[in-house]
């Protein structure tokens, strides 16, 4: 396990970090905020962590399409990833992303996040289990419908706090598709 979210580092040392200290048998790994976490450091993780279970990442910069598809690549048994307020690159590599492992996927005040995306990862994640987009007002609600019913069997967690233009349509939309969950953040 490698926790450097509150550190205060310069890129090129979180690089090294990574690709020495790593080794490929690193299971968790948290990096944002007081480090200079970019899509060259993403593309290092998924070149570098093949075994990673759980990848979070704070306040990136542009997280690129490249960078997700390096990642999903490599960390084929992702489970839990999240990446807060950062900026994904719209039209990203969702389709070609393919983590069949993961379960929680936390997209936290993301920005450049639309359904689009949301559909692809839908046909792609098919035992996710949790979803958070609090504070990722781009998402288009009418575009969930076909994400939902891909994982209504699947998925117990959802928050969509925060998120406006979601709040008011989406219990139409899980209600159609049969989604039951467990735990719901809709405010």
């Amino acid at each position: 396990s490698l926790d450097v979210v509150h550190c205060s580092m310069e890129r090129h040392y979180l690089l090294q970090l990574v690709s020495s200290a790593v080794g490929g048998s690193l299971l968790v790994l948290k990096m944002g905020w007081g480090v200079a976490v970019s899509d060259e450091v993403v593309t290092l993780v998924g070149r570098s962590c093949g075994d990673l279970n759980e990848l979070e990442i704070r306040g990136a910069g542009k997280l690129t399409k490249e960078s997700f598809a390096v990642l999903s690549r490599g960390c084929r048994r992702l489970q839990t990833l999240s990446i807060t307020n950062a900026e994904v690159e719209e039209d990203s590599a969702w389709p070609a992303i393919q983590w069949e492992c993961l379960r929680s996927l936390d997209l936290t005040g993301c920005t450049g996040i639309s359904g689009s995306e949301l559909e692809a990862m839908g046909r792609s994640c098919s035992r996710l289990t949790s979803l958070n987009l609090s504070l990722c007002d781009e998402v288009d609600p009418k575009l969930l419908s076909n994400f939902f019913a891909r994982l209504s069997r699947s998925l117990t967690s959802l928050d969509i706090s925060r998120c406006a233009p979601l709040s008011d349509s989406i219990l139409t939309v899980l209600m159609r598709v049969g989604v039951r969950l467990e735990r719901a953040n809709l405010s």
